[in-house]
Protein backbone atom coordinates (compact mmCIF):
# COMPACT_ATOMS: atom_id res chain seq x y z
CA UNK A 1 0.00 0.00 0.00
CA UNK A 2 1.28 3.44 -0.92
CA UNK A 3 1.21 6.16 1.72
CA UNK A 4 1.54 9.92 1.18
CA UNK A 5 5.20 10.94 1.18
CA UNK A 6 6.32 13.35 3.82
CA UNK A 7 7.53 16.74 2.69
CA UNK A 8 11.31 16.45 2.79
CA UNK A 9 12.35 20.01 3.57
CA UNK A 10 12.78 21.31 7.11
CA UNK A 11 13.33 19.64 10.46
CA UNK A 12 12.86 15.88 10.71
CA UNK A 13 10.26 14.25 12.94
CA UNK A 14 10.47 10.83 14.61
CA UNK A 15 7.21 9.12 15.51
CA UNK A 16 7.62 7.06 18.71
CA UNK A 17 5.04 4.51 19.81
CA UNK A 18 4.65 1.51 22.08
CA UNK A 19 2.00 -1.12 21.40
CA UNK A 20 0.80 -4.64 21.95
CA UNK A 21 -1.95 -6.33 19.92
CA UNK A 22 -3.25 -3.11 18.38
CA UNK A 23 -3.91 -4.35 14.82
CA UNK A 24 -7.55 -3.24 15.13
CA UNK A 25 -6.62 0.45 15.39
CA UNK A 26 -2.93 1.14 14.65
CA UNK A 27 -3.47 1.58 10.91
CA UNK A 28 -5.85 4.50 11.52
CA UNK A 29 -3.31 6.13 13.81
CA UNK A 30 -0.48 5.78 11.30
CA UNK A 31 -2.53 6.89 8.31
CA UNK A 32 -3.46 10.05 10.21
CA UNK A 33 0.21 10.98 10.71
CA UNK A 34 2.08 9.28 7.87
CA UNK A 35 2.80 12.48 5.95
CA UNK A 36 4.36 14.09 9.03
CA UNK A 37 7.14 11.76 10.17
CA UNK A 38 10.41 10.83 8.49
CA UNK A 39 11.13 8.01 10.97
CA UNK A 40 8.93 5.63 12.93
CA UNK A 41 10.09 3.75 16.04
CA UNK A 42 7.73 1.11 17.42
CA UNK A 43 8.45 -0.77 20.62
CA UNK A 44 6.29 -3.90 20.50
CA UNK A 45 5.87 -5.48 23.92
CA UNK A 46 4.67 -8.92 22.82
CA UNK A 47 2.02 -8.70 20.10
CA UNK A 48 0.58 -11.92 18.75
CA UNK A 49 -1.40 -10.19 16.00
CA UNK A 50 -0.37 -8.10 12.96
CA UNK A 51 0.59 -4.96 14.87
CA UNK A 52 4.28 -5.10 13.88
CA UNK A 53 3.49 -6.08 10.27
CA UNK A 54 1.17 -3.11 9.84
CA UNK A 55 3.75 -0.79 11.41
CA UNK A 56 6.39 -2.02 8.98
CA UNK A 57 4.12 -1.04 6.08
CA UNK A 58 4.67 2.51 7.31
CA UNK A 59 8.44 2.09 7.48
CA UNK A 60 8.69 1.28 11.17
CA UNK A 61 11.82 0.20 12.95
CA UNK A 62 10.27 -2.42 15.22
CA UNK A 63 11.96 -3.16 18.53
CA UNK A 64 10.62 -6.29 20.21
CA UNK A 65 10.84 -5.96 23.97
CA UNK A 66 9.25 -8.14 26.67
CA UNK A 67 6.71 -6.30 28.80
CA UNK A 68 8.45 -4.94 31.94
CA UNK A 69 5.43 -3.64 33.93
CA UNK A 70 6.70 -0.12 33.31
CA UNK A 71 5.23 2.12 30.61
CA UNK A 72 8.04 4.67 30.98
CA UNK A 73 10.70 2.02 30.39
CA UNK A 74 9.25 1.13 27.01
CA UNK A 75 8.46 4.74 26.10
CA UNK A 76 12.06 5.70 26.79
CA UNK A 77 13.35 2.81 24.71
CA UNK A 78 11.49 4.26 21.74
CA UNK A 79 12.84 7.76 22.44
CA UNK A 80 16.42 6.50 22.71
CA UNK A 81 16.26 5.08 19.16
CA UNK A 82 14.88 8.26 17.58
CA UNK A 83 17.21 10.26 15.31
CA UNK A 84 14.88 13.06 14.15
CA UNK A 85 15.16 16.68 15.23
CA UNK A 86 11.74 16.41 16.87
CA UNK A 87 9.77 13.60 18.51
CA UNK A 88 6.03 13.00 18.20
CA UNK A 89 4.53 10.44 20.59
CA UNK A 90 1.33 8.77 19.50
CA UNK A 91 -0.69 5.86 20.87
CA UNK A 92 -2.23 3.29 18.57
CA UNK A 93 -5.77 4.35 19.57
CA UNK A 94 -5.20 8.02 18.70
CA UNK A 95 -5.37 9.99 15.47
CA UNK A 96 -4.38 13.51 14.40
CA UNK A 97 -6.84 15.13 12.05
CA UNK A 98 -5.36 16.17 8.70
CA UNK A 99 -6.72 19.69 9.17
CA UNK A 100 -4.06 20.26 11.84
CA UNK A 101 -1.03 18.99 9.92
CA UNK A 102 -0.14 22.47 8.64
CA UNK A 103 -0.13 23.87 12.18
CA UNK A 104 2.06 21.02 13.43
CA UNK A 105 4.57 21.63 10.63
CA UNK A 106 4.66 25.30 11.60
CA UNK A 107 5.59 24.29 15.15
CA UNK A 108 8.46 22.20 13.80
CA UNK A 109 9.80 25.25 11.94
CA UNK A 110 9.69 27.42 15.05
CA UNK A 111 11.45 27.58 18.38
CA UNK A 112 12.27 24.24 19.97
CA UNK A 113 9.61 24.15 22.66
CA UNK A 114 7.79 21.20 24.22
CA UNK A 115 4.12 21.20 23.25
CA UNK A 116 1.14 19.86 25.12
CA UNK A 117 -1.66 18.67 22.85
CA UNK A 118 -5.34 18.43 23.71
CA UNK A 119 -6.10 14.75 24.20
CA UNK A 120 -9.80 14.39 23.34
CA UNK A 121 -11.23 11.26 24.95
CA UNK A 122 -14.42 10.12 23.22
CA UNK A 123 -17.05 8.49 25.39
CA UNK A 124 -20.75 7.71 25.65
CA UNK A 125 -20.82 8.26 29.42
CA UNK A 126 -22.20 11.74 30.10
CA UNK A 127 -21.61 11.32 33.85
CA UNK A 128 -17.85 11.78 33.50
CA UNK A 129 -16.26 14.99 34.73
CA UNK A 130 -15.68 17.62 32.05
CA UNK A 131 -17.98 15.77 29.63
CA UNK A 132 -19.00 17.84 26.61
CA UNK A 133 -21.57 16.78 24.01
CA UNK A 134 -20.19 16.24 20.51
CA UNK A 135 -21.14 19.09 18.19
CA UNK A 136 -19.98 17.84 14.81
CA UNK A 137 -16.72 19.81 14.84
CA UNK A 138 -14.94 16.66 13.62
CA UNK A 139 -17.80 14.47 12.38
CA UNK A 140 -15.58 11.72 10.94
CA UNK A 141 -13.59 11.64 14.20
CA UNK A 142 -16.53 11.80 16.59
CA UNK A 143 -17.96 8.66 14.95
CA UNK A 144 -20.69 7.08 17.07
CA UNK A 145 -19.66 8.81 20.30
CA UNK A 146 -22.05 11.25 21.94
CA UNK A 147 -19.38 13.36 23.63
CA UNK A 148 -15.88 13.70 24.99
CA UNK A 149 -13.70 15.21 27.69
CA UNK A 150 -10.35 16.90 27.15
CA UNK A 151 -7.01 16.86 28.93
CA UNK A 152 -3.53 18.18 28.10
CA UNK A 153 -0.52 15.97 27.45
CA UNK A 154 2.96 16.72 26.11
CA UNK A 155 3.41 14.79 22.88
CA UNK A 156 5.70 16.95 20.70
CA UNK A 157 9.18 17.94 21.86
CA UNK A 158 12.79 18.29 20.65
CA UNK A 159 14.90 15.16 20.53
CA UNK A 160 16.79 15.80 23.74
CA UNK A 161 18.20 13.05 26.02
CA UNK A 162 17.10 15.08 29.04
CA UNK A 163 13.47 14.59 28.06
CA UNK A 164 12.34 11.20 29.29
CA UNK A 165 9.21 9.59 30.65
CA UNK A 166 8.77 9.01 34.38
CA UNK A 167 6.52 6.68 36.40
CA UNK A 168 5.63 3.10 35.60
CA UNK A 169 1.99 4.06 34.92
CA UNK A 170 0.31 7.34 33.99
CA UNK A 171 3.71 8.15 32.59
CA UNK A 172 4.64 11.72 31.65
CA UNK A 173 7.57 13.63 30.17
CA UNK A 174 6.44 16.87 31.81
CA UNK A 175 8.41 16.38 35.08
CA UNK A 176 11.70 15.96 33.22
CA UNK A 177 10.94 19.02 31.08
CA UNK A 178 10.05 21.23 34.03
CA UNK A 179 13.33 20.39 35.79
CA UNK A 180 15.37 21.79 32.89
CA UNK A 181 15.43 25.58 32.83
CA UNK A 182 16.39 25.77 29.16
CA UNK A 183 13.27 23.82 28.12
CA UNK A 184 9.90 25.48 27.66
CA UNK A 185 6.55 23.71 28.06
CA UNK A 186 3.65 25.26 26.17
CA UNK A 187 0.05 24.33 25.39
CA UNK A 188 -1.11 24.31 21.77
CA UNK A 189 -4.45 23.69 20.07
CA UNK A 190 -3.59 20.43 18.28
CA UNK A 191 -6.11 17.72 19.16
CA UNK A 192 -5.33 14.04 19.60
CA UNK A 193 -8.56 12.16 19.00
CA UNK A 194 -8.42 9.31 21.52
CA UNK A 195 -10.60 6.19 21.45
CA UNK A 196 -9.38 4.41 24.59
CA UNK A 197 -12.43 5.11 26.75
CA UNK A 198 -14.78 2.62 25.08
CA UNK A 199 -16.85 0.23 27.23
CA UNK A 200 -14.91 -2.74 25.83
CA UNK A 201 -11.54 -1.32 26.86
CA UNK A 202 -12.82 -0.27 30.27
CA UNK A 203 -14.15 -3.78 30.86
CA UNK A 204 -10.85 -5.28 29.74
CA UNK A 205 -9.02 -2.93 32.07
CA UNK A 206 -11.19 -4.13 34.96
CA UNK A 207 -10.30 -7.75 34.21
CA UNK A 208 -6.60 -7.08 33.92
CA UNK A 209 -6.15 -4.99 37.05
CA UNK A 210 -2.87 -3.88 35.45
CA UNK A 211 -3.20 -0.18 36.13
CA UNK A 212 -4.10 -0.73 39.77
CA UNK A 213 -1.11 -3.06 40.20
CA UNK A 214 1.29 -0.60 38.58
CA UNK A 215 -0.27 2.21 40.59
CA UNK A 216 0.60 0.36 43.80
CA UNK A 217 4.22 0.06 42.63
CA UNK A 218 4.29 3.76 41.83
CA UNK A 219 2.86 4.59 45.26
CA UNK A 220 5.58 2.58 47.00
CA UNK A 221 8.18 4.69 45.21
CA UNK A 222 6.38 7.98 46.00
CA UNK A 223 4.19 7.37 49.08
CA UNK A 224 3.63 11.05 49.85
CA UNK A 225 2.52 12.06 46.35
CA UNK A 226 -1.22 12.81 46.45
CA UNK A 227 -1.64 12.26 42.73
CA UNK A 228 -0.55 8.61 43.05
CA UNK A 229 -3.26 8.05 45.65
CA UNK A 230 -5.81 9.88 43.48
CA UNK A 231 -4.97 7.75 40.43
CA UNK A 232 -5.42 4.58 42.46
CA UNK A 233 -8.76 5.89 43.69
CA UNK A 234 -9.83 6.33 40.07
CA UNK A 235 -8.57 2.87 39.05
CA UNK A 236 -10.37 1.12 41.91
CA UNK A 237 -13.56 3.05 41.14
CA UNK A 238 -13.33 1.99 37.48
CA UNK A 239 -12.83 -1.60 38.62
CA UNK A 240 -15.85 -1.47 40.92
CA UNK A 241 -13.79 -1.70 44.12
CA UNK A 242 -15.54 1.20 45.80
CA UNK A 243 -14.33 0.69 49.39
CA UNK A 244 -10.69 0.70 48.25
CA UNK A 245 -11.41 3.67 45.98
CA UNK A 246 -12.80 5.71 48.88
CA UNK A 247 -9.77 4.87 51.04
CA UNK A 248 -7.33 6.14 48.41
CA UNK A 249 -9.34 9.29 47.72
CA UNK A 250 -9.48 10.01 51.47
CA UNK A 251 -5.71 9.63 51.78
CA UNK A 252 -5.19 11.89 48.76
CA UNK A 253 -7.47 14.51 50.29
CA UNK A 254 -5.43 14.55 53.50
CA UNK A 255 -2.32 15.36 51.46
CA UNK A 256 -4.07 17.89 49.21
CA UNK A 257 -7.21 19.18 50.97
CA UNK A 258 -7.69 22.08 48.54
CA UNK A 259 -8.04 19.87 45.46
CA UNK A 260 -11.69 19.95 44.39
CA UNK A 261 -11.38 17.01 42.00
CA UNK A 262 -10.45 14.70 44.88
CA UNK A 263 -13.48 15.82 46.88
CA UNK A 264 -15.81 15.47 43.90
CA UNK A 265 -14.66 11.90 43.25
CA UNK A 266 -14.66 10.95 46.93
CA UNK A 267 -18.16 12.35 47.36
CA UNK A 268 -19.40 10.30 44.43
CA UNK A 269 -17.87 7.04 45.70
CA UNK A 270 -19.18 7.58 49.24
CA UNK A 271 -22.67 8.11 47.82
CA UNK A 272 -22.34 4.86 45.85
CA UNK A 273 -21.41 3.17 49.14
CA UNK A 274 -24.54 4.69 50.77
CA UNK A 275 -22.32 6.61 53.20
CA UNK A 276 -24.50 9.64 52.65
CA UNK A 277 -23.49 11.83 55.59
CA UNK A 278 -19.78 11.41 54.87
CA UNK A 279 -20.41 12.22 51.22
CA UNK A 280 -22.44 15.31 52.08
CA UNK A 281 -19.74 16.57 54.45
CA UNK A 282 -17.04 16.15 51.79
CA UNK A 283 -19.05 17.84 49.04
CA UNK A 284 -20.28 20.73 51.21
CA UNK A 285 -16.69 21.36 52.25
CA UNK A 286 -15.68 21.36 48.58
CA UNK A 287 -18.42 23.85 47.75
CA UNK A 288 -17.23 26.17 50.48
CA UNK A 289 -13.87 26.31 48.70
CA UNK A 290 -15.27 26.20 45.16
CA UNK A 291 -18.92 27.32 45.13
CA UNK A 292 -18.95 27.35 41.33
CA UNK A 293 -18.06 23.69 40.82
CA UNK A 294 -20.84 22.11 38.72
CA UNK A 295 -19.55 18.60 39.48
CA UNK A 296 -19.64 19.11 43.24
CA UNK A 297 -23.17 20.56 42.98
CA UNK A 298 -24.37 17.66 40.83
CA UNK A 299 -22.80 14.98 43.03
CA UNK A 300 -24.34 16.55 46.13
CA UNK A 301 -27.70 16.57 44.38
CA UNK A 302 -27.35 12.88 43.56
CA UNK A 303 -26.57 12.23 47.22
CA UNK A 304 -29.83 13.93 48.20
CA UNK A 305 -31.81 12.08 45.52
CA UNK A 306 -30.56 8.73 46.83
CA UNK A 307 -32.15 9.75 50.14
CA UNK A 308 -35.41 10.89 48.49
CA UNK A 309 -34.60 14.54 49.24
CA UNK A 310 -35.44 15.92 45.80
CA UNK A 311 -36.38 19.29 47.31
CA UNK A 312 -32.72 19.71 48.30
CA UNK A 313 -31.38 18.26 45.06
CA UNK A 314 -33.26 20.43 42.56
CA UNK A 315 -31.72 23.83 43.49
CA UNK A 316 -28.21 22.35 43.27
CA UNK A 317 -28.90 20.87 39.84
CA UNK A 318 -30.33 24.15 38.57
CA UNK A 319 -27.22 25.97 39.76
CA UNK A 320 -24.96 23.37 38.13
CA UNK A 321 -26.77 23.88 34.81
CA UNK A 322 -26.55 27.66 35.14
CA UNK A 323 -22.78 27.29 35.57
CA UNK A 324 -22.46 24.77 32.72
CA UNK A 325 -25.37 24.87 30.24
CA UNK A 326 -24.00 21.76 28.50
CA UNK A 327 -23.93 19.62 31.66
CA UNK A 328 -25.93 16.66 30.33
CA UNK A 329 -25.75 14.64 33.54
CA UNK A 330 -27.28 17.55 35.47
CA UNK A 331 -30.22 17.76 33.03
CA UNK A 332 -30.79 13.99 33.35
CA UNK A 333 -30.76 14.14 37.14
CA UNK A 334 -32.96 17.25 37.20
CA UNK A 335 -35.51 15.51 34.99
CA UNK A 336 -35.49 12.47 37.24
CA UNK A 337 -35.84 14.60 40.39
CA UNK A 338 -38.87 16.47 39.02
CA UNK A 339 -40.55 13.23 37.95
CA UNK A 340 -40.05 11.76 41.43
CA UNK A 341 -41.98 14.64 43.02
CA UNK A 342 -44.71 14.49 40.37
CA UNK A 343 -43.65 17.63 38.49
CA UNK A 344 -43.99 15.93 35.10
CA UNK A 345 -43.96 19.06 32.93
CA UNK A 346 -40.82 20.42 34.59
CA UNK A 347 -39.15 17.01 34.40
CA UNK A 348 -39.99 16.64 30.73
CA UNK A 349 -38.60 20.09 30.03
CA UNK A 350 -35.33 19.26 31.83
CA UNK A 351 -34.90 16.03 29.87
CA UNK A 352 -35.73 17.75 26.58
CA UNK A 353 -33.22 20.53 27.25
CA UNK A 354 -30.55 17.89 27.75
CA UNK A 355 -31.63 15.97 24.65
CA UNK A 356 -31.48 19.11 22.50
CA UNK A 357 -27.88 19.59 23.56
CA UNK A 358 -26.97 15.94 23.01
CA UNK A 359 -29.39 14.53 20.42
CA UNK A 360 -27.29 11.40 19.79
CA UNK A 361 -27.03 10.52 23.48
CA UNK A 362 -29.21 7.44 23.91
CA UNK A 363 -28.52 7.28 27.66
CA UNK A 364 -30.39 10.47 28.55
CA UNK A 365 -33.25 9.29 26.33
CA UNK A 366 -33.19 5.97 28.17
CA UNK A 367 -33.42 7.74 31.53
CA UNK A 368 -36.30 9.84 30.21
CA UNK A 369 -38.10 6.65 29.20
CA UNK A 370 -37.57 5.15 32.67
CA UNK A 371 -39.12 8.23 34.27
CA UNK A 372 -42.09 8.07 31.89
CA UNK A 373 -42.63 4.38 32.61
CA UNK A 374 -42.41 4.98 36.36
CA UNK A 375 -45.39 7.35 36.21
CA UNK A 376 -47.33 5.30 33.65
CA UNK A 377 -46.98 7.58 30.62
CA UNK A 378 -46.70 4.62 28.29
CA UNK A 379 -47.23 5.92 24.75
CA UNK A 380 -44.68 8.68 25.21
CA UNK A 381 -42.27 6.19 26.78
CA UNK A 382 -42.63 3.96 23.71
CA UNK A 383 -41.88 6.90 21.41
CA UNK A 384 -38.76 7.79 23.40
CA UNK A 385 -37.63 4.16 23.40
CA UNK A 386 -38.03 3.98 19.63
CA UNK A 387 -35.56 6.87 19.45
CA UNK A 388 -33.22 5.00 21.82
CA UNK A 389 -33.29 1.91 19.63
CA UNK A 390 -32.70 3.91 16.46
CA UNK A 391 -29.56 5.38 18.06
CA UNK A 392 -28.35 2.19 19.78
CA UNK A 393 -29.98 -0.82 18.09
CA UNK A 394 -27.47 -3.27 19.57
CA UNK A 395 -27.84 -2.17 23.20
CA UNK A 396 -30.00 -4.48 25.30
CA UNK A 397 -31.35 -1.92 27.86
CA UNK A 398 -33.42 -0.08 25.24
CA UNK A 399 -35.04 -3.30 24.06
CA UNK A 400 -35.60 -4.44 27.65
CA UNK A 401 -37.52 -1.28 28.49
CA UNK A 402 -39.38 -1.48 25.18
CA UNK A 403 -40.57 -4.96 26.13
CA UNK A 404 -41.90 -3.56 29.43
CA UNK A 405 -43.64 -0.64 27.70
CA UNK A 406 -45.24 -2.87 25.06
CA UNK A 407 -46.44 -5.36 27.67
CA UNK A 408 -48.06 -2.57 29.67
CA UNK A 409 -49.65 -1.20 26.51
CA UNK A 410 -51.30 -4.56 25.94
CA UNK A 411 -49.19 -5.56 22.95
CA UNK A 412 -47.91 -9.05 23.85
CA UNK A 413 -46.67 -10.05 20.38
CA UNK A 414 -44.56 -6.91 20.04
CA UNK A 415 -43.34 -7.34 23.64
CA UNK A 416 -42.29 -10.91 22.88
CA UNK A 417 -40.29 -9.73 19.85
CA UNK A 418 -38.47 -7.14 22.01
CA UNK A 419 -37.75 -9.77 24.68
CA UNK A 420 -36.31 -12.16 22.08
CA UNK A 421 -34.15 -9.34 20.77
CA UNK A 422 -32.76 -8.80 24.28
CA UNK A 423 -31.93 -12.51 24.60
CA UNK A 424 -30.13 -12.47 21.25
CA UNK A 425 -28.09 -9.38 22.15
CA UNK A 426 -27.11 -10.77 25.56
CA UNK A 427 -26.09 -14.08 23.98
CA UNK A 428 -23.94 -12.21 21.46
CA UNK A 429 -22.31 -10.25 24.27
CA UNK A 430 -21.47 -13.41 26.23
CA UNK A 431 -19.92 -14.98 23.15
CA UNK A 432 -17.44 -12.14 22.65
CA UNK A 433 -13.92 -13.04 23.65
CA UNK A 434 -11.41 -10.64 25.25
CA UNK A 435 -9.12 -9.14 22.62
CA UNK A 436 -6.08 -6.89 22.71
CA UNK A 437 -4.80 -4.87 25.61
CA UNK A 438 -4.39 -1.14 25.56
CA UNK A 439 -1.11 0.61 24.72
CA UNK A 440 1.97 -1.36 25.75
CA UNK A 441 0.43 -3.61 28.37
Amino acid sequence: MEHPPRESQGPTLSLCMIAKNESHCIRNALESASSLFSEFILVDTGSCDDTAIIAQEFGATVIHQPWMNDFSFHRNTSLSHATGDWILVLDADEVIDESQHKYLRELLQGEKKCYQFIQRHYTNDHRLSRFQPARGSYPHREKQYVGFFDSYLCRLFPNNPKIRYENCVHELVEPSILREHELQLEKCSIILHHYGNTPELIERKKRMGLYAMLGELKLKEQPEEWKNLFELGVEHNTGGRLTESAEYFQKALVLNPENISISVNLGFVLTELCRFQESEDVLLSALQRAPHSPEALCNLAVNYMRQDKEDLAIPHLRKAIALNPNYINAYANLGRAFFKIGAIAEGTQAYEQGIVRAPRNSKILLQFAVSLLDVGILKEARTVLEAVIRLSPDDAPGWQLMAVALERLGLPKEAKFATEKVETLLADTRSLKPSSTRRGA
